[in-house]
């Protein structure tokens, strides 16, 4: 009997030794209980060469594996994310099989969150949603809800405008104090003088690319790389936005404490009524123009140059971007804590999970209305999100603060 049960001993010893030999030598964190109710991520790699981690993205993603890239200082690191508890062995031995014998394990602590699935329910098949923004320090992009991460130098800036012609992607704003864009991920800084600059809107006319911004205090254009500067009265001024009909350009910015636009390269003064307003979009519908903006404390549109108010029930509103379909006009932006859009000149109040939220951008298709924003509190966090026909779907992160600056559909 004492031999039987010494054999049975050898036996468990020798599944234990097997078991741990097919694992990573060297596991950073703890394996959860399988009875755990909490999801986990495998860390199998932290890389200052960007190539290196997206090689190591690709061969995970090639394996079966649900995989982001993450920027944390100086580095990208690759991860594996949305692991049951249960599965996490599984995982790291199926990790160690392809050769990763160091990985760090932690909980996922954002995945609770109701994030819009890949390819949303209710959404036509062939429309492909761009939306560009932030994600705690990392500059992104979401497709369909699925998050890439574009190469920067620091957390400083944003991706501000997207724009798509044909297969390319550009997408424009700031990084570490320059005007930069990407082309299909490739970052490219423009010409610029010594100072402060940003790129902050994207318009494309057949093989023209346009990008607006600011420049050590003057309002630029970019044409296809280009700098111009345009004309200004005050020693700053920036451009924000950009809309091209037929020969004419229209660029939206404010100089000085003035809203203004340039037709042209022509500078424009909007009439107002404060000390200080900005315009910030632009839409064009057939021989109308309006653009949107602030005045003082109020959110407010000229429709061909003539101010008209938007209501509000708090003391500040502002405005943020303009979507015309046919004969109704929707302009999105914030009154006090509350996202709202006005839809003909009716302040409509945006579903919320917080008590704080904003609306940034909005794209059109047919009878279906996309509009972008952020939802959340400060000290609280954060999530970027879109509400497709005024419901909210929150979009996927891997931080405690997510942002959400412009949206494009293609279809």
């Amino acid at each position: 009997m004492r031999s039987f049960l010494i054999l049975i001993y050898l036996f468990c010893f020798s599944l234990f030794c097997y078991g741990q030999q097919s694992l990573p030598s060297n596991i950073i964190g703890r394996i959860p209980r399988a009875d755990c109710n909490n999801q986990y991520q495998i860390q199998v790699g932290a890389f200052i060469n960007y190539q290196n981690a997206n090689n190591v993205y690709n061969l995970l993603r090639n394996n079966g594996f649900n995989v982001i890239l993450e920027n944390f200082q100086n580095f990208t690191r690759v991860i594996i994310h949305r692991i049951p508890a249960n599965e996490v062995t599984l995982y790291l031995s199926r990790v160690k099989s392809i050769g990763f014998d160091s990985v760090i394990v932690r909980e996922d602590l954002y995945i609770s969150r109701n994030y819009s699935p890949i390819n949303p329910p209710n959404i036509p098949s062939d429309t492909q949603i761009y939306i560009t923004g932030r994600d705690g320090d990392n500059f992104v992009y979401w497709l369909n809800g699925r998050m890439t991460i574009l190469p920067s130098l620091s957390s400083w800036g944003e991706p501000q405008a997207i724009g798509i012609s044909g297969s390319n992607v550009y997408i424009a704003g700031m990084d570490d104090g320059d005007a930069v864009y990407w082309l299909n991920g490739r970052r490219i800084i423009l010409p610029q003088s010594s100072g402060f600059s940003s790129a902050n809107g994207i318009g494309i006319s057949g093989a023209n690319v346009y990008i607006v911004g600011e420049d050590s205090g003057d309002a630029v254009y970019w044409l296809n790389d280009r700098k111009i500067v345009l004309p200004k009265s005050s020693n700053e001024a920036q451009a924000v936005a950009i809309e091209i009909s037929g020969s004419d350009v229209y660029i939206i910015g404010q100089d000085g404490d003035d809203a203004v636009y340039w037709l042209n390269g022509r500078r424009i003064v909007l009439p107002t009524l404060s000390n200080e307003a900005g315009a910030l979009a632009v839409g064009i519908s057939g021989s109308n123009l309006y653009i949107i903006g602030w005045d003082g404390n109020d959110a407010v549109y000229w429709l061909n140059g003539i101010r008209t108010l938007l209501p509000k029930i708090s003391s500040r509103a502002w405005t943020r971007a303009i979507g015309i379909s046919g004969t109704n006009v929707y302009i999105v932006g914030q009154d006090g804590d509350d996202a709202v859009y006005w839809l003909n000149g009716r302040r409509i109040v945006l579903p919320t999970l917080s008590g704080s939220a904003m609306a940034y951008g909005i794209a059109i298709s047919d009878s279906d209305v996309y509009i972008l924003g952020s939802d959340g509190d400060k000290g609280i966090g954060s999530d970027a999100v879109y509400w497709h026909n005024d419901r909210q779907n929150i979009l996927f992160s891997n931080e405690f603060y997510t942002s959400a600056a412009d949206i494009f559909l293609l279809q």
